[in-house]
């Protein structure tokens, strides 16, 4: 047997087994899903120590719980189904009732949930695409040379002597574009495929003690404009390029073992001293 019952606290209606019922108090599984709840009501699940109690009152009594069902929506306009006829002639018809739960409400909200986790995870990797080929592309334009110049022969760099450093300034016009993630990559990149270490020695930016002033060659114009033909480093300052330029050229000397060799010296010096006290 089955009531369709009105909790009293909430104002809504279901149909649950009549023996969840007794005095006006139904025990009722609130943590069950709403799948569960289903089955536990057509089953006339036997109620749980564990299951809460509600205050109801009984709106109907039936048989089976297929005509308790039928006689559900019917339950949600009239507070007594035995009148059902009388209230429906009434003027001022009761207030529409809720329904406690609905099985299949649990299902509906998780495939909307997901459905909607779906759509963005979508979305997001159409973005990732899009920011893919626009990288890639960027990768493949870095290393084409600039548009009117023809790339340097590959026999004349690196520099190896100052006489090819005078003979390339005279006849240098472009340099193709090496490219680099950044203004510092790209500038040591570019200064690495031009000068040999040996060479990076003779140099500094100002031309003091005996070195040839780089800041007076046509190449670091071109070395310049060759960092800013890359789409990564286009908007690099004259002062950005340069500070990587001199960073580049003051580290000659630790370069190719140059530091060890150094440190090397250093410790013999020291030991020398040493020695030399001590006799």
């Amino acid at each position: 047997m089955f009531y369709i019952v009105e909790f009293i606290e909430t104002q809504e209606v279901e149909v649950v087994p009549a023996l969840w019922v007794k005095d006006e108090i139904c025990q009722w599984p609130a943590q069950y899903r709403p799948d569960d709840l289903g089955k536990a009501i057509r089953s006339e699940e036997q109620p749980g120590h564990m299951w809460d109690t509600y205050h109801v009152r009984i709106l109907y009594t039936a048989a089976t719980y297929k005509a308790a069902r039928l006689k559900l929506p019917q339950a949600e306009t009239h507070t007594d189904l035995q009148t059902a006829e009388e209230e429906d002639a009434d003027e001022n018809p009761k207030k529409k009732r809720k329904r406690l739960c609905k099985e299949s409400s649990w299902n509906l909200c998780m495939s909307l949930f997901f459905l909607a986790l779906l759509h963005r995870l979508l979305t997001n990797q159409e973005m990732m695409m899009d920011q893919l080929k626009v990288i890639l592309k960027t990768m493949q334009k870095m290393g084409e040379p600039a548009r009117g110049q023809e790339p340097l022969e590959r026999d004349i760099l690196p520099l190896k002597d100052p006489t090819s450093l005078l003979g390339l300034e005279k006849n240098i016009t472009a340099l193709s574009v090496i490219g680099g993630v950044d203004i510092k990559d790209s500038v040591w990149r570019v200064m690495k495929h031009c000068f040999t270490n040996s060479l990076a020695k003779q140099l500094n930016w100002r031309g003091i003690n005996g070195k040839t002033a780089f800041h007076r060659l046509q190449l670091k114009d071109v070395i310049t404009g060759t960092v800013r033909n890359s789409r990564l480093t286009a908007t690099a300052t004259d002062q950005e390029i340069e500070f990587y330029i001199k960073k580049w050229l003051h580290l000659a000397c630790d370069r190719d073992g140059g530091r060890r060799e150094r440190e090397k010296r250093r410790s013999l010096n020291l030991l020398t001293l040493m020695q030399c006290e001590l006799i």
